[in-house]
């Protein structure tokens, strides 16, 4: 497989804790480039992971050899860059959300794919084996039918600013409920039929917490709660007729740790214990093996703009309250 060359748009955490350190590990990518708004951020994150530092996105995008960038800016500004990567020629892997809504999603669906770019949505939890295990042992009989699919991802307040600036994306639905919509719609393999929301602002420009009510016909629904002013949680679980499972650990998670997947049922309880992953690592190697293949470029795109669509009725729904 031929190398496919990188470049880091944006010096976030997530990027220096998990994204870069899995790319350096990948046979399949060198990481040629990071860039930052400021020489001094770039140069600091260069030194770090043994690479060019570039002051400027644009000029990371001028570059003739980068084939792919990650997009780890604030979330309000991955519209902005996902477009001018597509013009650039570039491949595109966006961490999530993509975009702020459903219109920005859009534009960048529309040029990605007129461009014949592959953009992918980063949701690297999905690559964790554990779901896989989990759906596994569902298929297995042993909750008996799925009826509620319930998810819980929240944090305490965080000192981070962009989080709460709506300009940037801010808010807990983009940031902490995203995931907790991702995972329903990839367990239902569908889209909901109704949503409803209730989103806490607490004196702030940006939804706090929120709880929201999904309903996949079929007689199956979903809850599902996030927030940045909550204990830390980070589960979520399937109550079927028989029994309920419980991914312990499921959005977020070291490359060394262990998840605990866990079975009850009348009289039973068992748990099982998941060998560690580097579900960054897993999602760059899947990347790269896909992005130059139309059908799953074109996967990629509806995937994204379900979830954009999904996210858009939330907000519609709580603006009707």
């Amino acid at each position: 497989m031929k190398t496919t060359r990188f470049g880091i748009i944006g010096c976030a955490s997530i990027a220096r804790r998990a994204f870069i350190p899995a790319l350096k590990k990948c046979s399949a990518t060198r990481l040629v480039a990071v860039a930052s708004r400021t020489r001094e951020r770039a140069r600091e994150f260069a030194a770090l992971f043994d690479c060019d530092a570039v002051e400027g996105y644009d000029r990371l995008l001028a570059r003739e050899d980068i084939d792919a960038v990650y997009i780890a800016t604030p979330v309000g500004l991955h519209t902005e860059w996902a477009l001018a990567a597509a013009r650039a020629g570039k491949q595109i892997l966006c961490e999530k959300s993509l975009a702020r809504n459903l219109e920005e999603t859009r534009r960048v669906m529309e040029t990605c794919e007129a461009s014949g770019i592959a953009i992918f949505e980063g949701f690297a939890y999905q690559f964790h084996p554990q779901h896989t295990v989990l759906r596994r042992m569902i298929e297995e009989g042993q909750i008996g039918r799925p009826v509620l699919f319930k998810a819980w991802f929240g944090f305490p307040p965080i000192d981070s600013p962009h989080r709460y600036d709506p300009a940037l994306g801010g808010g807990a639905l983009l940031d902490a409920g995203t995931y907790t919509v991702h995972a329903v719609r990839h367990f239902f393999c569908r889209e909901p039929l109704r949503v409803q929301a209730i989103l806490h602002h607490a004196c702030k420009l940006v939804e706090i917490h929120g709880s929201v009510l999904l309903d996949f016909g079929h007689g199956q629904s979903a809850h599902l709660a996030f927030g940045f002013d909550n204990m830390y949680q980070n589960t979520y679980s399937i109550w079927g007729t028989e029994g309920v499972i419980t991914a312990k650990r499921a959005f977020s998670l070291p490359p060394t740790f262990s998840p605990v997947v866990i079975v009850e049922r009348k009289n039973l309880r068992k748990e099982k214990i998941i060998a560690p992953c580097d579900y960054f690592l897993e999602e760059i190697e899947m990347f790269v093996k896909g992005f130059s293949d139309p059908t799953t470029r074109r996967k990629w795109r509806e995937d994204a703009l379900g979830q954009a669509q999904v996210l858009e009725s939330i907000r519609e729904s709580e603006k009707a309250w």
